[in-house]
């Protein structure tokens, strides 16, 4: 499963929901990850303890994928987030679902990249 920055914060937040989401992922051998633009959006100051712990136990991707990709998919679905758009294809590529609390953005993109996209709820 990818998180996207919604997830992340609420690590950061310390909510206990998605600690033990968390939890019993890793306890099952399922792998969490993100990538270096949601982390951009969310890291703003090496405090940010809970979530620097999280993310050591996370499959961090760095790479930002296809910019001409990228863009299509924006064109196609009328987004204009350039980092949504990043985290469709990298769900697409790796065929995982993302988790998301901007279920809506992810509408559109989630159609046209054909990936699945979960609410996530603080």
């Amino acid at each position: 499963m990818i998180l996207d920055a919604g997830p992340l914060i609420s690590i950061d937040r310390n909510r206990r929901r998605l600690a033990a989401l968390m939890y019993a992922a890793l306890e099952a051998d399922q792998v969490l990850r993100t990538s270096e633009a949601i982390i951009a959006q969310v890291w703003r100051s090496p405090t940010q303890a809970n979530l620097s712990s999280a993310l050591k136990a996370m499959e961090v991707h760095s790479d930002f994928g296809n910019g001409r990709h990228i863009g299509e998919l924006l064109a196609k679905t009328g987004s204009s987030d350039p980092i949504d758009a990043h985290l469709a294809m990298l769900a697409r590529r790796i065929n995982e679902p993302i988790l998301t609390s901007d279920i809506g953005d992810f509408n559109a993109l989630a159609a046209h990249a054909q990936i699945r996209v979960l609410r996530w709820q603080d």
